[in-house]
C-alpha cells in the first residue's frame, strides 16, 4: 500500500513539475532565448555555459516576469524535493520486488554488470539513493545558477554549470544501471520462462477485464493527454463565480461513480459463475429481423437502418448456409465445432482459478481508482500556473486563487490517502461480501438500488448537460457518465453472449460466442460510414426568410453606404477604412477577436447626420476562420447595443461544449445507426450561441459591415467564401477564375444556399454562418451544403484547413475595393480614405531569439518539412497583406502614409508568449496566466504630433488626432 500512496503522490507532483516547466518555458523577452528548468546546464556540452547564461538572463530581465520566475524556481525546487523522495522509495521497492521475483541470475553470465542482480538491500538502497542525491544536487546547483545570474550581463559560473551537468549525467547513469539490471536478469532462461508465465496470466486477467480497463484507461487518456488544452480550461472554470464547490463536486462524484462501476462490473461479470443456456438465436430469425428492419427503413426513409438490416441479414444467410452444408457433413464434425464453442463459452462464463481471481480483484481495485487519480492530475496541471500568475498580477487571495489553493491541497495531501483508502475499502468489501460460488447469482434489494443509482445518475448528468446551462455539468462529468453507462451496458451484453449459444452464422466465421462489442462497431461502420448515410442529418440549418440573391451584395452599393455612414464626402481630413482579419484558434480566438475589436473601436454604430461616423463604423469588412469568425460575428451582432465588456458574458460566462458533446454521445450516436431526423449537435451549439446573443439569430446576408468568413470544402480542399459578397462569378466551381477576376481556389456560399433538390431553402442565421467557418470534427460534424440548380452536395469544415488567417479573402476583396478608394481619393473632394489592415492574431507571439538549429535528421525530413510548410502558409499570407498595405495611399501621390516605420498600414495585434519588458497594448489576453506585450514589429506607432504637408496622409493643416484615427486606437 505504501507503493500506491507514493505512486499517486509522484504522479501528482510530476504533473505539477510539468506545469511549472511549461510556465517557465513560456517566459520570453525580446531578443533573448527561452527554455525551462531542464534546459539549464544540459544539452550538447559545446556551448552549454553560453546557453545557460542566455536562458538565465532571460529570467533575470527587469519586468513583471522576474518575480514570477523566482517564485516558480523556489516552488519547483521544493516540489522536486518531495518528488525525488517519492520516486526513490518507489524505485527501491520495485528493485527489491523484481530481485525477489527473479532471484540470482545464472552463474554462467560473464557480464561485468552481473553484480546488479546480486545486490543486497543495502546495495540497492545505495544505488537508488545515488540517483536521488544526484537529482537533488542538480536542482541545488541550478537554483544557485539562477540566483547567481541576478542581473543582465552576468555570466553563469563555469564551475556550477559543470557540476550541474555532471549531476545530470550521474542521475541518468544510475537510472540506466537500474534498467540494465533487468537486462541482466533476462539473460537467465529461468527468469524469462517465469516472466513469460506471469505475463501470460496477467494478459488473461486483463483480457477478462478488457471493458473495465478500456473505460478507465480511455477516461485517463482523454483527461491527461488531450492536446488542445480544453480540459485545463474546464477545470479552471471551477474557480468561476458560483461554480465552486458544486462544479468540482459533481465532477468528482461522477468520476468516483465510474470507478465504482469498474469494480462492480468486474465482480458481476468476471468473478461470478454463469451457467450455459441451451437457447440461441435461429438463423431464420436473424434473416427475418434483417428483412423487417430493411422494410422499416424503406417506409421511414431512414437509410442508416439498412446497415443493421445488412448485418442481421448477412448473419442469417451465413447461418442458413452453415446449417444446410453441415447437414451433409459427418455429424461428428458439426458436434466438434459446436462443442468447442460451448466449452470456450463455459470457460469464459465460469469462475477463474483461485490464484487468478486474486489477481483480477487487485487489478479491478487498481483500475477503479485510475479515473480519480487522472482527475487529480488534471486539476494539478490546470491550477499550478494559477498559483504563480495571480500573485504576480496582484490578485493574490482572490476567489480564483483560494480555489487553486484548495484544489492543490486536496490533490497533494488528500487524494493519495483517498486512493489508498478506496483500495482498502474495496478490499474489505471483497472480503466481507465475496462473490458467490453458485451459478447465476441474483441481486439483493440493496444491490438493485445501487444499480438504479448507477444508471440514473449518469442519465441525469447527460440530460441536465443538454437542457440546462449549469456549469457543474461540463464535459468532464458528461464523459464519466457516458463511460459508466457504456460499461454497464456492454458488460451485461458480454454476460449474455457468454451464456447463450452463438448463432450459426458467427460459428461459421469462427466465433465461439457472439462478439457484442464488435457487432456494434460493425453496424455503426456500415450504417454511418458507408453510402447508406448521405450526411443529410448534418445539413446546414436554414431559417425562414427570403433567400439571398444569387448575384450577392453589390460592392459599389456597400462602398457608398460606408462613405455615407462615415461622412466621407462631407468633411475634410482623414477617414480610415479598416479591414480586419482574425485567425482561428478556438474559443481563445473568439474571445481575443471580440474583446480586441471592442476595446479598439467599440460597438457604437454611426449616428445620423454628419459628422456621424464612429470608430466602429470605420470597419468596412471582417474576415476570419474558425474561432476568429465567431469573434467577428459576435462583435457584429453586438453593434449598437453591446456594453463595454459584453464579450465576457457572451463568450466566457457559458459552457458551449457540454450540450453538443452530450448530444453527440447520445442523440447523434443513435442517429448514426437509426437515421431519425432532428437537430444535430451543430444546431444545438448554434442555439446555445443564440440564447446567449439573440442577435446571432438574425439574417446573415443582410448585416453590415461585411463578413467574409472562411470555410473548407472537404472534397477538394478549396476555400469556401461564407459571405453576402461574391468573390467568384456565379456558377464558377472551385478553381475556375474568369478573366483574372475572383479569388483562386474559392467557391461562394451563395451558390450552396439550397435544398437537396437544388431549390432555394430560405436563409442562414449569423450563428449558422459562423459555425460553417468553425466546424471542427469531431465536436461538430461537417456541414452538408447543396448547390443551387443541380443539388450537388459538398461538405464544409473548419476554415483553418484552407486558410487559418482569413487574410486571403480580405486581399481578394481589397483587389476589387482598391480601385473605388483610389477613384475617390483622386477627386480630392471630401476626406482622404486611408485603408488600414488589422490582423487580430490570438496566437501567442514568440519574441525570444531562435536557438541555432541542430543537424537535420534525414529520418524526420518528410514529416518535419510538411509541418513547416503549413506554418509558412500563414506567414506568407501575413507578408502579402503587409506588402499590399505599404506605400502611398491609393489615389494619392507623394510619400507613403503609414502607422509606423516603412510606411506600412498593416497592424498585427497579438498577445506575447509571456510577460516581457515592453508595455502592454491593448490589454490583457483571455488567459490569466499571460499578459500582452508588444514590440515595434506589432505595436502601431503614433505619428508625431505635427501638421502634415500637402501630399502626405492628410491635407494641409490636418491635426494629428485625425491621423491617429487611422491607427484604430482612437
Amino acid at each position: 500500500m505504501p507503493v500506491v500512496r507514493w505512486f499517486v503522490v509522484s504522479v501528482a507532483l510530476w504533473f505539477a513539475l510539468r506545469a511549472m516547466n511549461g510556465l517557465l518555458g513560456g517566459v520570453q523577452v525580446d531578443g533573448l532565448v527561452s527554455g525551462d528548468v531542464e534546459s539549464i546546464a544540459w544539452g550538447s556540452p559545446a556551448g552549454v555555459v553560453d546557453r545557460t547564461t542566455a536562458l538565465l538572463q532571460t529570467w533575470a530581465a527587469p519586468g513583471p516576469a522576474r518575480g514570477l520566475v523566482t517564485a516558480v524556481m523556489l516552488a519547483y525546487f521544493a516540489v522536486d524535493l518531495v518528488f525525488i523522495a517519492g520516486y526513490v522509495l518507489l524505485l527501491r521497492e520495485l528493485y527489491k520486488r523484481v530481485q525477489e521475483f527473479a532471484g540470482v541470475a545464472a552463474p554462467y553470465s560473464l557480464s561485468p554488470l552481473h553484480f546488479l542482480t546480486t545486490l543486497t538491500a543495502r546495495g540497492r538502497t545505495v544505488l537508488v539513493c545515488v540517483i536521488g542525491v544526484a537529482d537533488l544536487a542538480e536542482n541545488v546547483t541550478r537554483l544557485a545558477l539562477y540566483l547567481q545570474v541576478g542581473s543582465p550581463g552576468v555570466r553563469a559560473g563555469t564551475v556550477l554549470v559543470v557540476v550541474a551537468y555532471a549531476c545530470t549525467v550521474v542521475k541518468f547513469g544510475g537510472i540506466l544501471l537500474v534498467a540494465w539490471s533487468v537486462v541482466e536478469w533476462l539473460r537467465s532462461g529461468a527468469f524469462r520462462a517465469e516472466l513469460r508465465n506471469r505475463l501470460r496470466v496477467l494478459g488473461r486477467s486483463l483480457w477478462r477485464l478488457r471493458l473495465a480497463v478500456a473505460a478507465a484507461g480511455l477516461f485517463a487518456v482523454l483527461v491527461l493527454f488531450e492536446p488542445t488544452g480544453q480540459v485545463s480550461d474546464l477545470v479552471r472554470r471551477w474557480a468561476d463565480d458560483g461554480a465552486f464547490p458544486w462544479t468540482p463536486a459533481v465532477a468528482a462524484f461522477g468520476v468516483l461513480q465510474l470507478g465504482g462501476v469498474v469494480w462492480w462490473t468486474t465482480r458481476r461479470l468476471v468473478l461470478s459463475r454463469w451457467s450455459q443456456a441451451s437457447a440461441g438465436v435461429p438463423s431464420c430469425l436473424l434473416l427475418v429481423v434483417g428483412l423487417a428492419v430493411a422494410f422499416a427503413a424503406a417506409l421511414s426513409g431512414w437509410k442508416p437502418l439498412y446497415g443493421l438490416a445488412i448485418v442481421a441479414g448477412a448473419l442469417g444467410l451465413l447461418g442458413l448456409w452453415w446449417d444446410r452444408s453441415s447437414a451433409g457433413e459427418p455429424e461428428i464434425v458439426v458436434a466438434e465445432s459446436e462443442g468447442a464453442a460451448e466449452n470456450k463459452r463455459r470457460r469464459d462464463a465460469g469462475r477463474p482459478p483461485a490464484a487468478q481471481r486474486n489477481r483480477i480483484r487487485a487489478l479491478a481495485r487498481g483500475f477503479a481508482v485510475v479515473p480519480m487519480v487522472a482527475l487529480t492530475a488534471a486539476a494539478v496541471t490546470a491550477f499550478t500556473p494559477v498559483m504563480f500568475v495571480l500573485p504576480a498580477a496582484g490578485r493574490a487571495w482572490t476567489g480564483p486563487f483560494k480555489v487553486a489553493v484548495i484544489v492543490l491541497a486536496v490533490a497533494f495531501f488528500l487524494t493519495p490517502f483517498v486512493a489508498v483508502l478506496g483500495i482498502r475499502l474495496l478490499r474489505k468489501a471483497d472480503s466481507a461480501s465475496p462473490v458467490a460460488a453458485e451459478e447465476n447469482p441474483g441481486l439483493s434489494v440493496f444491490q438493485w438500488l445501487l444499480v438504479l443509482v448507477a444508471v440514473a445518475y449518469p442519465v441525469l448528468v447527460l440530460v441536465l448537460a443538454i437542457v440546462t446551462d449549469l456549469p457543474a455539468f461540463s464535459a468532464l462529468p458528461v464523459t464519466a457518465a457516458f463511460l459508466s453507462l457504456a460499461l454497464l451496458a456492454l458488460t451485461e451484453l458480454q454476460r449474455l453472449t457468454e451464456r447463450y449459444k452463438v448463432p450459426s452464422g458467427l460459428l461459421f466465421l469462427g466465433f465461439s460466442r457472439t462478439p457484442a462489442s464488435l457487432l456494434l462497431v460493425v453496424v455503426f461502420v456500415v450504417s454511418s460510414l458507408g453510402p447508406l448515410n448521405d450526411g443529410s442529418s448534418h445539413a446546414a440549418y436554414h431559417t425562414a426568410g427570403p433567400a439571398p440573391a444569387g448575384a450577392g451584395a453589390d460592392l459599389g452599393t456597400r462602398w457608398t453606404q460606408w462613405k455615407g455612414a462615415n461622412c466621407v464626402d462631407r468633411k475634410s481630413g482623414v477617414v480610415p477604412l479598416v479591414l480586419v482579419a482574425s485567425p482561428g484558434g478556438g474559443q481563445r480566438a473568439a474571445y481575443w477577436t471580440a474583446s480586441s475589436l471592442t476595446r479598439l473601436v467599440g460597438t457604437e454604430r454611426a449616428r445620423p447626420g454628419c459628422p456621424g461616423g464612429t470608430k466602429a463604423s470605420a470597419v468596412f469588412a471582417l474576415g476570419g476562420a474558425s474561432g476568429g469568425s465567431l469573434g467577428n460575428t459576435e462583435w457584429v451582432a453586438a453593434l449598437g447595443g453591446g456594453t463595454a465588456d459584453w464579450y465576457r458574458q457572451a463568450l466566457l460566462a457559458h459552457d458551449y461544449l457540454s450540450d453538443p458533446f452530450a448530444w453527440m454521445l447520445t442523440v447523434d450516436l443513435a442517429r448514426a445507426v437509426v437515421g431519425f431526423p432532428g437537430p444535430d449537435r451543430a444546431r444545438r451549439l448554434e442555439e446555445r450561441w443564440e440564447r446567449s446573443q439573440p442577435a446571432l439569430a438574425q439574417d446573415f446576408f443582410t448585416q453590415d459591415p461585411l463578413l467574409l468568413l472562411t470555410g473548407t470544402q472537404v472534397e477538394s480542399g478549396c476555400r469556401l467564401n461564407i459571405s453576402a459578397l461574391r468573390l467568384v462569378q456565379r456558377g464558377d466551381v472551385c478553381g475556375a477564375i474568369a478573366a483574372g477576376a475572383g479569388a483562386p481556389a474559392t467557391a461562394d456560399l451563395l451558390d450552396y444556399v439550397c435544398d437537396r433538390a437544388g431549390k432555394p431553402a430560405g436563409t442562414l442565421s449569423r450563428s449558422t454562418a459562423a459555425l460553417l467557418s468553425a466546424r471542427f470534427p469531431y465536436v461538430s460534424p461537417s456541414a452538408q451544403l447543396y448547390r443551387c440548380d443541380d443539388g450537388a452536395r459538398i461538405a464544409d469544415v473548419d476554415g483553418g484547413y484552407a486558410d487559418n488567417t482569413g487574410i486571403d479573402s480580405m486581399l481578394a476583396l481589397w483587389q476589387r475595393l482598391e480601385p473605388l478608394v483610389a477613384a475617390h481619393n483622386r477627386t480630392g473632394a471630401g476626406a482622404t480614405v486611408v485603408p488600414v489592415f488589422v490582423m487580430l492574431d490570438n496566437h501567442y507571439r514568440t519574441v525570444a531569439s531562435a536557438v541555432p538549429p541542430a543537424r537535420t535528421q534525414e529520418l524526420f525530413v518528410p514529416p518535419s518539412t510538411r509541418d513547416r510548410t503549413d506554418q509558412l502558409d500563414d506567414l506568407i499570407a501575413e507578408q502579402r497583406a503587409r506588402a499590399a498595405f505599404t506605400g502611398p495611399v491609393p489615389g494619392r501621390a507623394g510619400p507613403a502614409c503609414g502607422l509606423g516605420s516603412g510606411g506600412s498600414r498593416f497592424v498585427a495585434v497579438r498577445p506575447a508568449k509571456s510577460p516581457g519588458s515592453r508595455p502592454r497594448w491593448p490589454g490583457r489576453s483571455r488567459r490569466s496566466r499571460s499578459r500582452t506585450s508588444t514590440s515595434s514589429a506589432t505595436r502601431p506607432c503614433r505619428p508625431s504630433r505635427r501638421r502634415t504637408s500637402a501630399g502626405g496622409c492628410g491635407k494641409p493643416g490636418q491635426p494629428a488626432d485625425d491621423r491617429e484615427r487611422a491607427a484604430v486606437a482612437g
